[in-house]
């Protein structure tokens, strides 16, 4: 079983008991109940009369909202994880794969983060440095493809002028499109007949968008389910001349949300999550600019990672310290 699995149970677990015992100080808004409800509702439908994985959306829904509420013991709980479970990868692995990498941007961002305060120090921003150029040496080193572009992103914080890094979160929001939009220009592009690098990762992660993007209409409201896109979508690898015994993963979390629970909840759920963050684009750039090393992996791992225990605890805290960043400014200011 990954341990990552216990991880995400512990952490439901303990936030669910600081939630009840803080039951009647949490306030609601009515605009957002409403719409959170009706994502609920489909969840539901999908849970009766889909797929009975859909019960790992609704945790990492619920996963998020108890992060925006309890940011703080969030953070230090997922640490923690982080710690535990990269030493505990490392003794079991050994450091020489990615199984065992360190995962050295979000370690440094999360230890930021603990500590409450306005402007980073630029002793701070050098150790961010360094644990970034760590990240990316790491990378080239063990071929990990979603680390060295999470290192490369994340330098150009410090590259970018001031002018350019206030827009810098509008881009890392439309990661996720930009992944999908790529797979399939790849995919395209490689039945015209065009010679491009072709490897098992390539044409799963393509194959899997592309069956997503094509089916996207026909599961609005009731997604497919996991085991329809496997027995079913797992057959568009034979358009590359691949076997279709090949792992079905698409590596995106909107399709594999659609997957899960159709199309509508996919998309509102991302749209959610871009306007908020968009929103807090201002509070960022007045002074919380360490907030954008929480941004880049939160929608870097949203884009392109597996839909597995470890993307999601790391996602779904991410989006609730994000969410949660006008309270923090607020409380700070005051």
């Amino acid at each position: 079983m990954n341990i990552w699995l216990y991880g995400e149970i512990f952490l439901v677990v303990v936030l669910t008991i600081f939630l009840c015992a803080n039951f009647k100080k949490i306030k609601t808004n009515g605009k957002a109940a409403c719409l959170w409800l009706f994502v609920i509702f489909i969840i539901a439908l999908n849970f009766i009369f889909g797929d009975t994985d859909v019960i790992k959306i609704a945790i990492y829904f619920y996963l998020i909202f108890l992060s925006y509420k309890f940011p703080s013991i969030g953070t230090k709980l997922l640490l923690l994880m982080l710690i535990v479970f990269t030493l505990f990868n490392l003794f079991s692995y050994g450091y020489n794969n990615k199984l065992s990498a360190i995962p050295f941007i979000l370690i440094i961002s999360l230890i930021s983060i603990v500590k409450p305060r306005h402007e980073m120090s630029k002793q701070m921003l050098l150790i961010f440095l360094l644990f970034v150029m760590l990240e990316l040496l790491q990378s080239v080193l063990f071929h990990y493809r979603g680390s060295f572009i999470l290192a490369c992103v994340s330098l150009l914080y410090f590259v970018f002028r001031s002018k350019y890094k206030k827009h810098l979160i509008s881009v890392v929001c439309i990661f996720p499109v930009l992944y999908i939009l790529g797979m399939l220009c790849y995919s395209f592009l490689l039945v015209a007949g065009y010679d491009l690098p072709v490897s098992i990762s390539n044409i799963e992660r393509s194959s899997m968008v592309l069956w997503g993007a094509y089916n996207y209409s026909d599961y609005l409201i009731i997604g497919p389910g996991q085991e329809v896109f496997q027995n079913i979508g797992g057959k568009y690898k034979l358009i590359f001349g691949f076997s279709d015994e090949i792992p079905s993963d698409p590596h995106s979390f909107i399709i594999e949300i659609f997957i899960l629970s159709g199309g509508l909840v996919s998309v509102i759920c991302y749209l959610l999550f871009i306007i908020k963050v968009n929103k807090i684009n201002r509070i960022i750039n007045d002074g919380y600019h360490y907030f954008m090393f929480i941004a880049i992996p939160l929608f870097l791992t949203f884009s392109m990672f597996p839909f597995n225990a470890h993307s999601r605890v790391i996602t779904a805290v991410l989006f609730g310290l994000i969410l949660s960043l006008p309270r923090r400014a607020s409380r700070e200011s005051g």
